[in-house]
């Protein structure tokens, strides 16, 4: 998108000399590097480092879902409008009359000036093609099963031993090949063995399957079990997460649930 920028310096350098239009091309230029270097968005959660400084931190808060879509639409609305109301006022400056100003640029001058801006843009345009080439190069494989299980045992392992909510303690977290196991242990005796049964069947798919690294184990073929110790005794209650729980909820709405992962 250089090329924005590129057109109206280069009528500048042919015909127009004067200082107020060359503010309206050096404020085009900022609005260009803006939307590159804050706002591009070219990455993923697994490559959050092609996006923009902004866009990587949106992403990431939004799980890169629908509202982070909503966020990109935003941006190319804001951004087109910012080139429209640049380019109007290059066209009134451009409207003024010349009043001779070409006569104070010879034409090796002129030439010159082209060479070097032309030379700047293919820069410009190589470093942004460059660093997406890079990228695709470098770009690690989607990460495995395995891997993501151990990644949400890193990140559950402090949380071992502490209270989660009012109710419930993550007691243990460990995986085995494709099975992740987390377990847990119930504090109030309220619960019948028949209704957390039902309760956890009805309310826990939503609540895993809504986050991105869960997720993905299950939709890459493992299996995500939860074990809850109740206070009542008994053996544990046992819920075993798949692929399948997820595919039926893609498209139905998902329930809150006051049990944690």
């Amino acid at each position: 998108m250089w090329l924005l920028v590129f057109i109206p310096a280069v009528l500048g350098v042919a015909k127009y000399r004067y200082a107020s239009y060359w503010r309206w091309v050096g404020a085009m230029w900022l609005w260009q590097a803006a939307a590159t270097y804050l706002f591009a968005s070219y990455g993923s959660l697994e490559q959050p480092e092609r996006d923009g400084l902004i866009s990587r931190a949106i992403r990431l808060m939004t799980d890169d879902g629908p509202l982070f879509g909503l966020y990109g639409i935003v941006f190319l609305v804001v951004f087109y409008g910012g080139v429209a109301y640049f380019v109007r006022h290059l066209y009134v400056e451009a409207r003024r009359p010349n009043e001779g100003a070409i006569a104070y640029a010879s034409k090796g001058r002129k030439a010159i000036e082209l060479t070097a801006l032309t030379l700047l843009t293919a820069g410009l345009l190589y470093s942004n093609f460059a660093a997406t080439l890079a990228a695709d190069v470098d770009a690690p494989s989607a990460p495995t099963v395995e891997a993501r299980i151990e990644r949400e045992i890193a990140m559950a392992t402090p949380l071992v031993a502490t209270k989660l909510d009012d109710i419930t303690i993550l007691t243990g977290v460990r995986g085995d090949q494709q099975t992740l196991t987390y377990d847990y242990e119930i504090t109030t005796p309220a619960f019948t063995r028949e209704a957390f049964t039902a309760y956890l069947a009805d309310e826990k798919p939503a609540e895993a399957c809504a986050h991105a690294n869960t997720r993905g184990i299950v939709q890459d073929g493992g299996v995500v079990r939860y074990r809850y110790k109740l206070a009542a005794g008994g053996d544990p209650v046992s819920l075993e997460l798949t692929a399948a729980h997820c595919a039926a909820l893609a498209s139905a709405p998902q329930k809150n649930s006051s049990i944690s992962r």
